[in-house]
């Protein structure tokens, strides 16, 4: 291959990319897979340093979609991912903009030690990636080879 013919692979790969990524910005990572069918491993292999507001946005639109709507606009979701060494979501709530998580936390006999409700924008970063690697395997859309 010639170096001219290496340039145009190398930049039509990086308009590629950065096309996926502007699509991930403009329309949420949420979307871009399913509308991609990608893995949330294949799009980690090509960004592995999305920032967290991919994923915060990711929970919300996830919460958006499979979430029971209110009447009053608050969407809520029953979704149970373990984030620490026990310790579990319980269910997300949604008002405008702003997710809240009931967080539990249990002993190492399974007796439950503390329940309170944190803004997802309190939890740290490995918190927020467990939950949405949880949310992307999660039932619904799964392909199976014929």
């Amino acid at each position: 291959m010639s170096l001219k013919e290496s340039i145009k692979r190398i930049l039509s790969e990086e308009n590629k990319k950065s096309g996926l990524l502007r699509a991930i910005e403009e329309d949420g990572l949420f979307q871009v897979m399913q509308d991609t069918g990608l893995s949330m491993g294949q799009i980690i292999l090509k960004y592995d340093n999305l920032p967290r507001e991919v994923f915060e946005r990711y929970i919300k639109d996830f919460i958006k979609h499979d979430g029971y709507h209110q009447t009053d606009g608050s969407v809520q979701l029953g979704y149970e991912v373990e984030i620490q060494t026990h310790v579990y979501t319980e269910h997300f709530y949604m008002k405008e903009d702003r997710v809240t998580v009931e967080i539990r936390r249990f002993d190492n006999r399974g007796h439950q030690t503390e329940g309170y409700i944190e803004s997802i924008s309190n939890l740290t970063d490995d918190e927020i990636f467990n939950i949405v690697d949880d949310m992307t395997s999660w039932g619904g859309d799964i392909d199976y080879e014929i």
